[in-house]
């Protein structure tokens, strides 16, 4: 944690009551904060043998006007200083992919990454190995596809908060990462890759349409295509040969008719475990 947490202080705001820790991820969309999260005791589906610790993990939400070719000319002589290196994109034509590298003193290799939530606002997560021995032995090493660096995760749930109305209130977020299930555990022995998962959970005070309307405005400007049901709005998108899913829903109409439910999944390359 010491040699990650530095990486918030190339952030613009830092050092100022704008910008403060916190203990926990604030509710609200609009809220600056960092966090520091360190590694709790994991394991592969509670397999004796496979226990270990989780990453550490720093993240910050900021604010920044300026665009994010800017930001990240603004952060790149920061973090360099801080001993990170740049993620060259896979095209050299291409612009920056705002993500960056360090190896620790540890031999162990840090991953960093930017990316807007809605303008002004801003993410950043910082990940690094425990020291402690890392939860093992859920497969997946070796296949093909996957999520590397879990990019699709972070894409998943920046694209969910860019579809939430101003004025949302974020009441919890669920993300679970892929896994690889073998034969043994997959449905009628067919293995693979799970499917990426975030839910997010929110209230809104506005009306169920202008709910509705801000998330088709947001989301088909990103190319993905919608699908309005009786009870729940769908969304598709395909990229890259991954197929991507969204799913608007109220989480109760009667109880609980401000509360909204914004669920995502993401078919990561490689096979598909069947889960019958």
């Amino acid at each position: 944690m010491n040699q990650l947490s530095p990486a918030v202080t190339t952030l613009p705001g830092y050092g100022t009551a704008a910008l403060p820790w916190v203990s926990r991820i604030p509710g609200s969309l609009d809220a600056s904060y960092m966090i520091k999260m360190e590694p709790s005791h994991a394991s592969c589906s509670g397999t004796a043998g496979t226990e270990g610790s989780n990453q550490v993990v720093v993240q910050a939400g900021f604010k920044w006007k300026k665009g994010f070719l800017a930001l990240v000319s603004y952060m790149d002589p920061r973090l360099s200083r801080l001993g990170w290196a740049v993620r060259p994109p896979p095209d050299p034509s291409s612009p920056p992919i705002g993500e960056w590298t360090k190896t620790l003193s540890n031999g162990t290799r840090a991953n960093l990454g930017i990316s807007e939530e809605r303008l002004p606002v801003w993410q950043l997560v910082a990940t690094a190995d425990s020291i402690a021995k890392a939860a093992s032995g859920c497969g997946g090493a070796t296949h093909p596809g996957g999520d590397p660096r879990g990019s699709m995760l972070r894409t998943l749930g920046t694209t969910e908060k860019s579809a939430l109305i101003p004025n949302s209130h974020i009441d919890s977020i669920h993300s679970y990462e892929t896994k690889w299930l073998d034969g043994n555990d997959a449905c009628d022995g067919v293995e693979g890759w799970l499917p990426v998962q975030s839910d997010v959970t929110f209230t809104s005070s506005s009306a169920p349409a202008l709910v509705v309307s801000t998330a088709e405005s947001a989301l088909e400007a990103q190319g993905w295509v919608g699908v309005q049901n009786p009870d729940e709005v769908n969304w598709t998108r395909t990229a890259g040969g991954e197929k991507w899913y969204l799913i608007l829903a109220r989480t109760d109409p009667v109880a609980h008719p401000r509360q909204w439910s914004l669920y995502g999944r993401a078919d990561p390359k490689g096979p598909q475990a069947n889960t019958c």
